[in-house]
Order: C-alpha cells, then structure tokens, then sequence
C-alpha cells in the first residue's frame, strides 16, 4: 500500500529574495508603521510588516509593486531591493 502524500493544485510560485538593508532602512526612517503603511497605500500594517521582514516573497505584480511602494517612501534605491534577477 502507498503511503505517499499528493499534492494538488499549482505548484508554489518562485520567490525573490529581498535585500535585509530594507528593514533597516524602514527602521531607520522614524515614521510608526501605520503612518508608513498609509503613505505606501497599504490598507493594513500587518501586510507592510510581513513584507518588510520577510526573507524572500512570492514573486506576483502585487508583492513587487507593493515593496516598490515602500521603498519610495522610505527613501531606498528600487534597484538594490532584491538580492537576485527575478522573473
């Protein structure tokens, strides 16, 4: 008798590594998380702060533009924002 475990539906998407001096850029800017999750167009702070401490995320347009959003208002270069070359 097999005892394997299937899986079903779509494989996982591919993720992007995110640059850690991110954070200590958010960090370093002085505004509460709230604030900054309002400036970015964020509607919840939960979702700035999972982005923002997350090693690496899905890649999908909403991740990307969301984190090109924070890093414009923090100031932080959108070049330098992952570690790898993505899709």
């Amino acid at each position: 008798m097999r005892t394997t475990t299937r899986r079903h539906g779509p494989p996982p998407l591919p993720r992007r590594r995110i640059n850690p001096k991110l954070y200590d850029r958010v960090r370093a800017c002085g505004h509460p998380g709230w604030l900054l999750a309002m400036m970015a167009g964020i509607t919840h702070q939960t979702v700035l702060s999972a982005l923002v401490c997350a090693e690496s995320v899905p890649d999908t347009p909403t991740n990307i533009e969301r984190l090109h959003r924070i890093a414009d208002v923090v100031g932080f270069d959108r070049a330098a924002l992952f570690l790898d070359s993505g899709r």
